[in-house]
């Protein structure tokens, strides 16, 4: 796919998009079970959340999901924890609205959208069913990495086999 920037026209991995509108599905998710859970009942009436702070608690949610299904690199890699993201998104919120406008309106989530690019598996839920950190690996973690693929070629082959099959499946409906 082809997306048009300031720059020009650049080419995005067709994996890419999928990945990012699975994450989005992902986020989307997060923010409306916590909205629920912020309005349990009829949320009150004329209530408007500006759309960057909507990016902003989505960004916050899905450090939380990293970290409750035990991803911390985001960490390491300079990002907050999700409690330093929930204070700091509590804070501007209080604030007011005008915190969520401009050009720099949304950090966590341009600091998260860049972690997600560049160092989780965008596969990795669809292949794995889970949340994968890629990081460089040195040649005895490949070489083991080959010989686990080797070991279970044929349970990979089928597993292959089916997935196509149900994505065939899928589309046709």
């Amino acid at each position: 796919m082809m997306l048009e920037t300031s720059e020009g026209e650049i080419k995005l991995a067709d994996s890419l998009m999928v990945a990012i509108a699975r994450n989005a599905e992902v986020t989307a998710d997060l923010i409306v079970e916590e909205l629920k859970q912020m309005f349990p009942e009829e949320p009150p009436e004329n209530i408007r959340l500006p759309a960057n702070y909507l990016l902003e608690l989505g960004a916050v949610l899905m450090i939380g999901y990293w970290e409750f299904n035990g991803i911390l690199a985001h960490i390491e890699a300079g990002l907050p924890s999700e409690a330093e993201a929930t204070k700091n998104l509590s804070e501007r919120a209080q604030k007011g609205a005008s915190e969520f406008a401009g050009d720099n309106a949304t950090p966590i989530q341009n600091q998260v959208q860049q972690f997600w690019i560049h160092n989780l598996a965008w596969d990795g839920p669809s292949l794995m069913s889970t949340e994968m950190v890629l990081d460089e690996i040195d040649e005895d973690q490949f070489m083991d990495l080959a010989e686990f693929l080797w070991k279970h070629r044929q349970e990979l082959k089928q597993m292959l086999v089916e997935k196509e099959n149900t994505d065939g499946e899928e589309r046709s409906s």
